[in-house]
């Protein structure tokens, strides 16, 4: 037997860094661990401390507590009624009930459930019971799998538990369904470890090479973020082709894949040489714009001269406004202030009185006119519908920015309604990729969801609205 990948210490030290992995002792292994390959891994070259962190959200956490890592599945299920039955990696019907993880990662997302999820039920469960959440006291798994001694304790992906098949070496996504009998559901996300290292290597590499202005001859957009994309995908594919069969996505690693190829939409400090040295946070340019729809390039008489944020001006006349689901560019020529267009809000209250003097773009969600600060090229948001004084009035550093995060958002959105068929088990695309999206959008512009009233945090804790996604 051997692994996927030809791993070595050189070449784990060159991934994960000299001391980057903990490797584990004979005496710590199972005896249910029989699959030799992956004993010696584990012991040889160990696993990587920081496991996956996907843009500040850690998407994959290998187990550090001894007490919990490589101990039977069933270990973590309820005592009661255990039925004598065997996992399937099969396809079912059935939703799964993923298992409550230990801890959720320290980020942003520890103390939100995306607003898709948050007033849902998955149909099987038990009314009221959201995806993950534990067990209440005095109620029971009512027939919960007990031929799954092989399957053993390895991390969590998001609250999902992580394990590993100590008979095969395959790691798997476990959940659990309801009903009776129960039986406990995997996804399996690779063939063995080396295939896990290898992919969390590959990805970690796309992140890095992303932030390095000089990669890729400092290209960036959508070209080139199918182009890098596209090579990562491939060698993964190549490595565990049965991963991504029969859909042509593979659980985790595809949505993976997407966020941090979007960290390659728009290359940072637009113009800044064109400019004297003033530059927008991101160059935004027409093939990323053709994106999100129609747009239209404002003619310089269009812009009125207290529009002084030259930076803004080029970015006007060249690119335009957009036309989309998440901003209507007002259509009215020349560009005004909110004062000029909408006199009514002079009645608002005073904290957002500066407001009527900023020039109007059109508008967002929850009603609120999107603004901006003709001096310093700031991008506001008038009060919504809801109560007073919010969404908070930051909306993004800059327009480039904010038309970012808008494609940002169209991007993942898009791939929840393509992959949205794909019949997986456990893994729960729409909340990785709204938790990773949010955790996104505070890395392009930390302004944007400083304020927990920010209108992405309003719309992530909104499912009313389908939240950050929907």
């Amino acid at each position: 037997m051997q692994l996927k990948v030809d791993i070595d210490r050189d070449r784990i030290t060159g991934w994960f860094g000299p001391d980057g992995t903990v490797c584990l002792s004979e005496q710590a292994l199972p005896a249910a661990l029989i699959h030799e390959p992956t004993r010696r891994l584990l012991t040889e070259l160990g696993l990587p401390r920081q496991g996956g962190t996907l843009t500040g959200l850690d998407f994959l956490r290998f187990e550090t507590d001894p007490e919990v890592l490589l101990r039977p599945l069933a270990d973590q299920l309820d005592d009661s009624v255990l039925a004598p039955r065997q996992a399937t990696f099969a396809p079912s019907r059935r939703p799964a009930r993923t298992l409550a993880a230990p801890a959720e990662s320290p980020s942003t997302s520890s103390t939100r459930t995306s607003g898709r999820h948050a007033e849902s039920t998955h149909m099987g469960a038990p009314p009221g019971r959201r995806l993950g959440e534990p067990l209440l006291d005095g109620q029971r798994l009512p027939d919960a799998a007990l031929g799954t001694d092989h399957l053993l304790m390895l991390g969590t992906v998001q609250r999902d538990r992580l394990v590993l098949d100590g008979r095969t070496g395959q790691v798997a996504l476990a959940g659990i369904t309801y009903g009776k009998p129960a039986e406990v559901l995997l996804d399996v996300l690779a063939s063995d470890l080396s295939v896990v290292l290898l992919f969390l290597h590959e990805l970690a590499a796309l992140r890095s090479a992303a932030c390095d202005p000089a990669a890729q001859d400092g290209r960036r957009g959508p070209a080139v973020l199918a182009e890098v994309t596209g090579a990562v995908e491939r060698r993964l594919r190549a490595v565990d082709p049965a991963l991504f069969e029969p859909s042509g996505v593979a659980a985790l690693w595809s949505a993976a894949l997407l966020v941090y190829g979007l960290c390659w939409g728009a290359r940072p400090g637009a113009w800044a040489a064109e400019l004297g040295g003033h530059a927008l946070a991101y160059e935004i340019t027409s093939e990323l714009m053709a994106e999100l729809g129609e747009v239209q390039p404002l003619h310089p008489d269009d812009l009125p001269a207290g529009l002084r944020h030259q930076p803004t001006r080029q970015l006007l006349t060249s690119v335009g406004l957009p036309v989309t689901d998440r901003f209507s560019g007002d259509q009215q020529r020349p560009l005004a202030t909110l004062g000029e267009r909408c006199p009514w809000y002079a009645e608002e209250p005073a904290d957002r009185a500066h407001q009527l003097d900023y020039f109007l773009l059109g508008a967002t969600a929850y009603n609120c006119q999107v603004v901006l600060d003709g001096v310093s090229g700031r991008v506001e948001i008038t009060e919504g519908d809801g109560e007073e004084g919010w969404p908070a009035a930051q909306l993004a550093c800059d327009l480039s920015a904010y038309y970012l995060a808008i494609w940002v958002l169209t991007r993942l959105r898009e791939a929840v309604a393509q992959w949205s068929s794909v019949g997986w088990q456990v893994f729960d695309l729409d909340e990785l990729l709204a938790e990773a999206g949010l955790e996104l959008l505070a890395r392009l512009d930390p302004s944007a969801v400083a304020r927990e009233a920010s209108l992405w945090n309003a719309l992530a804790d909104d499912g009313h609205m389908g939240g950050l996604l929907g």
